[in-house]
């Protein structure tokens, strides 16, 4: 009817534009008016399709005006009473606006974001979405964001019709009931309220009473039907027919629903369809299953039939997306026609079986696998039940099939082998999905009811061996059904990959089990012999578990065997173990993991007895070194118990003479103990005996339980089990003294902060406890000495830890004395723990610090003077450079760019960067001026931390920073006056002196540019405007002489026209050869806001020019005359009609030179006069003196057109 593209254009069907129109609504003479929403407009479109703008500027704002000087924020809906007035949910400015038969526009309710019930502009709404209106001019409003349906009296009154203000989806009364952003709404004649419920996809009515009902639809998606059953997405735009049918605009199912009003809620028809046999799925049992009088196949059931009618059987082999009638069904209840027609009985009721052989010879059916949905309609196929999308079962005509199977035990030792209370697991994968819930995996492993688990297509099955399970190949059965009930091809009895378990419950047992010994008489043995076991097995064996010989463990290489029946295993008797027969013991294990316990020879026996011998020797006492008078344990260790009578003697290794230690204790143990007091003399660096030899009865015995003297020879010393290889224990007797001192840094200079250690060198290894000090040498002020504190030791060396401070100094670093190290209630000592003598080196001397260093301190760090500029005082603009100056107290040199952060407004600081002055007092610095920068006197930021940057004097100490306090003497500010001005003139708003008003040619508007601040202006900038296809450019006519404004002089020409004066664009304002700018010499920016935005010429006034002079379009004179309506008489009235081109103000006119009578407006004027006797004949005379309603004066019209 009309438009054609994305854009604007008023015009006739499709040379007219939109952009994105979301409403329309019609009134009673069949105008159509539309929300153009990108736009900003409402648009009018006449039944011969002529488009107009009724409303709108088309600039985005909520100005209530009249025809194109209001203005919308994306308009979104639409409704027209009977009495010429259009509502519009105005969405963005969240306001419901009205327009009037005259196009007048105002708020008729709302104001901004947000919830509120009130009158007028107190009310607030959240994105109304639509409109509808009442026959008594009752408003209703979709306030989507809210989830509320709003409702608007005639006077402005917003009251909340229906909603809680939650999202949801609740029926119920009024504010009970919720909604989930509904986007439409419409009003019948009866007054009932309907709401498109957007995200609930659902239809909502609302009573004259307020009840909230759902009428249609339920979740996502789509579906035709009755009710709920009927599916929606996102329902947006609804419209009522009458009080019979709704119309649904089903947005994100892209189609038109209609609703049949007078059948909603009436329909009683219920329809079943269930599978043959009561399976849930059409499979091969339902194929087969007693369908009623038919062999497998679907039976429907439905009540609530209206007897007189026919219905519609029909079946989709694609989901629904083609539907064929049943050809035959056998009817238990009602009558079945063929062609899927069918009635009920007289009390409405049906009963249909369709047997499976009528359903697969169908040209569609799909084979073994698919879906099959069946759903009834009217004859026209206009209801459906269950609905239009019908009821579905999944088809499943295809066995499942065993693809693998395989079979294994949990045996530890063989997964092929089982015992008793092992787990037999039969694992196995299908060609599809099994079951496990109605009709579950069984069978029995063994006989043994099996347990599954599983999942999908992989299954295994267990059961655990009983002493009942027979021995031999486990047999196994297992009977399984896919996800639709159908059983397996065949039962599972075996595997695929030649698996097997074999149940072993029966253990092993061992004949021949023989004990021999080595020696010459096999039944005896003595130390160093060897006693072997050997046995037979009745079956194979695995492992040998267990095994001892005289209580002791076999280890698995001294088990072994010649066959997997043959087995023997070995001990070497040590001399330890116990007088008598020797015992042994040992589990024989089957690959199945079945033991026997054997501990009794068939044949032989050993009997073993030895005499007692050392074997190692040890001390109680931890490593390390002692001195005189310390005791140390010494302690010899037998093969078995020992006693002692007398006092047996051990000869130690301790210089001259060796020590001779006696006998302790230990008597009736393994273990005899010696005492060993170190006397001054001893000496040892690592304690020992003298040799194999050196322990001495002295005249006593040394004898095991049975009387067998003990072998006294001991480990030869610094051997394995000898005392010296078991530990080190050291005999020291000698004092530790200083040998030098030195330090872990190399000669040179070092500065605050630099920190080395000071090494006092022992003659040995010693220990330190406390914190010793050290005193060094250090000129500090007043202070000539800095005592350092113990750091830490390692070996001969003891570390104390130096850090220069500030105002440290020395030539040459050292201790103050050979009495400097002291030990501040702290230890210095030996292992043994004898004192260090802590005489140092005297300083100067060889092995001191001085003399083995050449060190020098220096602690005095260079601190800033004063800083200055020499820059001249003044005012200076963006991309000037400032120089600064900054005195030290000594030399500095510089890495690196340092900076100075200046104080020169908002976040950013200016920086002055480092120029020139490395290894002098001076370091000169740069500051350039950037736009935005601001200071009435040049200053850093504090005194603290203002300058960074690596600056050092020649011993490297870091230069203090701290600059003079800030507007001292010295500082900056108090040593210059330096203005800083950056900041760039900008228009901060475009005005006019003269009045909102209508202006014609010749009238003057002074236009007005403000900036930021005061500016300078040289030659004539100029402005251009846009006044239509001439666009008009006016000259600066003041502004200089510091002040903040431009004023440019606009004088309106024929041709000029604009509905809001405005300039063309943000780059309007031209300099024309001239300058504009601050004090400074900063040039202003002049950039403008954009036209009509905040800030404009548009925004700040309402100026409207019109410099079109009027003319007529149209001029027509004519007489009443009967016969010639070009000739008059005496007595005709003679009459011109005039069409304007624009509206004008009443004219003055004459015909003949006498006065006449004027009516008309706007464009269209008649003037008439009866002509009389007096008038002089022939042609008669007409003038016509006009002015349009901006005061500009057409031509005189004397003659048509």
């Amino acid at each position: 009817m009309a438009g054609s593209s994305y854009g604007f254009l008023d015009g006739t069907g499709t040379t007219a534009k939109f952009r994105y129109p979301t409403d329309v609504a019609v009134d009673a003479s069949g105008n159509i008016y539309v929300a153009d929403s990108y736009n900003h407009r409402i648009r009018k479109i006449t039944p011969d399709g002529v488009v107009t703008t009724l409303a709108g500027s088309g600039y985005t704002g909520s100005t209530d005006a009249t025809g194109i000087l209001a203005r919308f924020n994306y308009p979104s809906g639409v409704a027209a009473d009977n009495n010429g007035n259009v509502y519009v949910a105005d969405k963005n400015n969240s306001r419901i606006r009205k327009i009037s038969s005259a196009g007048v526009v105002t708020t008729l309710a709302g104001s901004s974001y947000g919830y509120y019930d009130g009158t007028g502009t107190d009310a607030k709404f959240r994105y109304p979405m639509d409109v509808a209106v009442d026959g008594s001019g009752t408003v209703f409003v979709a306030d989507q964001n809210n989830h509320l349906i709003r409702k608007i009296l005639a006077d402005g009154t917003v009251t909340t019709l229906a909603g809680s203000g939650s999202s949801g989806n609740t029926n119920g009364t009024g504010t009970e009931a919720s909604f989930y952003s509904p986007g439409g709404v419409d009003v019948d004649d009866n007054g009932i309220v309907y709401v498109a419920d957007v995200n609930n996809h659902r239809i909502r009515k609302i009573s004259v009473s307020g009840v909230v009902t759902t009428i249609a639809g339920n979740t996502p998606g789509f579906a035709d039907g009755t009710g709920t059953q009927a599916l929606f997405y996102e329902p947006y735009g609804i419209a009522a027919f009458g009080t019979s049918h709704l119309y649904v605009g089903d947005y994100s199912n892209q189609r038109i629903r209609s609703i049949s009003l007078d059948s909603t809620g009436v329909t009683t028809e219920e329809v079943v369809f269930a599978i043959a046999g009561g399976s849930s799925s059409y499979n091969i049992a339902a194929s087969t299953a007693n369908n009623g009088s038919s062999t497998g196949g679907i039976n429907l059931s439905g009540t609530g039939f209206i007897s007189d009618n026919s219905y519609l059987l029909k079946v989709s082999f694609d989901q629904g997306n083609t539907w064929n009638s049943i050809a035959a069904a056998t009817a238990t209840a009602g009558t079945f026609q063929g062609s899927g027609i069918f009635s009920s009985n007289t009390s409405g009721n049906v009963q249909l079986d369709i047997a499976h052989s009528t359903l697969s010879i169908m040209a569609q059916w799909p084979g073994n696998d698919g879906t099959i949905t069946m759903r009834v309609s009217d004859s026209t196929e206009t209801f459906f039940f269950p609905n239009s999308s019908g009821q579905q079962f999944v088809l499943d005509l295809t066995r499942p099939i065993i693809s693998y199977a395989s079979i294994q035990s949990n045996n530890a030792n063989n997964t092929s082998y089982a015992k008793i209370d092992d787990n037999i697991t039969v694992s196995f994968l299908s060609t599809e999905m099994l079951s496990n819930t109605i009709l579950p995996i069984s069978g029995n492993i063994n006989g043994n009811t099996i347990s599954v688990t599983g999942s999908g297509t992989s299954w295994s099955a267990s059961s655990t061996v009983s002493s009942i399970d027979p021995e031999g190949i486990a047999t196994f059965e297992v009977s399984y059904y896919d996800v639709n009930g159908n059983a397996g091809g065949a039962t599972l009895t075996s595997t695929t990959d030649a698996s097997t378990v074999i149940v072993d419950k029966t253990a092993p047992t061992a004949s021949n089990v023989t004990i021999l010994s080595s020696n010459d008489n096999n039944t005896q043995a003595t130390t160093g012999d060897t006693i072997k076991v050997s046995l037979t097995s009745n079956e194979a064996l695995s492992s040998l578990s267990d095994v001892k010989i005289a209580g002791q463990t076999i280890s698995a290489s001294n088990i072994v065997s010649t066959t997997n029946t043959s087995w023997n295993f070995w001990y070497v008797i040590q001399g330890g173990e116990p007088d008598g027969n020797v015992d042994f013991t040992f589990t024989a294990n089957d690959i199945a993991g079945n033991g026997t316990t054997v501990n009794t020879p068939n044949s032989g026996s050993v009997s073993f007895s030895a005499n007692p011998k050392i074997l190692w020797v040890t001390s109680t006492n931890y490593n390390g070194s002692y001195n005189a008078g310390n005791v140390i344990g010494i302690t010899v260790h037998f093969i078995e118990s020992v006693y002692v009578t007398g006092t047996p003697q051990l000869t130690l290794e301790t210089g001259s003479p060796d020590a001779v230690v006696g006998y302790t204790s230990g008597s009736g143990t393994n273990t005899l103990r010696f005492d060993y007091t170190v006397s001054e003399s001893d000496s040892s660096v690592d304690l020992s005996y003298t040799s194999g030899n050196a322990l001495a009865l002295n005249g006593s015995s040394i004898q095991d339980s049975a009387g067998n003297n003990a072998v006294l020879t001991l480990p030869e010393p610094g051997s394995v089990y000898s005392l010296s290889y078991n530990k080190n224990i050291i005999i020291d007797n000698v004092v530790p003294v200083v040998t030098s001192v030195s330090s872990n840094q190399s000669n040179g200079t070092f500065n605050i902060n630099d920190y080395m250690y000071i090494y006092v060198h022992f003659n040995e290894s010693i220990y330190v406890t406390g914190t010793p000090k050290l005193e060094l040498a250090v000129q500090n002020g007043e202070d000539s000495t800095n005592t350092i504190n113990y750091y830490s030791k390692s070996g001969t060396i003891v570390k104390f830890r130096y850090q220069v401070a500030s105002g440290d100094t020395t030539n040459e670093l050292d201790y103050t004395s050979s009495t400097a190290l002291t030990l501040n209630n702290g230890t210095i000592k030996d292992a043994a723990g004898n004192p260090a003598i802590l005489t140092l080196p005297v300083p100067g001397t060889t092995n001191s610090l001085g003399a083995n260093r050449d060190i020098v301190i220096d602690g005095i760090a260079p601190v800033v003077i004063s800083v200055t500029s020499s820059t001249d005082d003044g005012i200076y603009k963006i991309n000037d450079d400032i120089i600064v100056d900054i005195q030290f107290s000594q030399p500095v040199s510089v890495s690196g760019t340092p900076v100075i952060n200046l104080q020169t407004g908002g976040a950013d600081y200016g920086k002055a960067y480092y120029s020139s002055g490395s290894n002098t007092n001076k370091l000169t610095f740069i500051y350039n001026v950037s736009s935005g920068h601001s200071s009435s006197d040049l200053e850093y930021i504090n005194h603290s931390n203002a300058l960074y940057g690596a600056i050092r004097d020649p011993a490297y100490n870091d230069a203090i920073r701290d600059l003079p306090e800030l507007g001292s003497q010295n500082s900056l500010a108090g040593s210059s006056a330096i203005i800083i001005d950056g900041i760039i003139p900008t228009v901060t708003g475009i005005t006019s002196t003269s009045i909102d008003s209508t202006y014609k040619i010749g009238d003057i508007i002074d236009i007005q540019v403000n900036f930021s601040e005061a500016i300078e202006v040289t030659g004539t900038p100029q402005l251009t405007l846009e006044t239509g296809n001439t666009d008009a450019v006016v000259d600066c006519i003041s502004g200089a002489g510091g002040s903040d404004s431009l004023i440019f002089t606009y004088t309106i020409a024929n041709g000029h026209s604009s509905i809001d004066l405005d300039y063309t664009d943000t780059t309007a304002l031209d300099l024309n050869g001239g300058t504009i700018k601050d004090v400074a010499r900063n040039p202003a920016n002049l950039i403008l806001f954009s036209p009509d935005s905040t800030g404009s010429l548009a925004a700040n006034k309402a100026i409207v020019v019109d410099g079109i002079v009027p003319v007529a379009t149209s001029v027509s004179f004519v007489s009443n005359n009967t016969y010639n309506p070009s000739l008059a008489c005496s007595g005709n009235l003679v009459t011109i009609s005039l069409v304007m081109s624009e509206a004008i103000q009443t004219p003055s006119a004459t015909i003949g030179g006498n006065d006449v009578t004027i009516t008309g407006s706007n464009t269209n004027w008649i003037i008439t006069r009866t002509m009389t006797s007096l008038d002089v004949s022939g042609s008669v005379g007409f003038t016509f003196d006009f002015i349009d309603l901006a005061g500009n004066s057409g031509d005189q019209i004397t003659s048509t057109t």
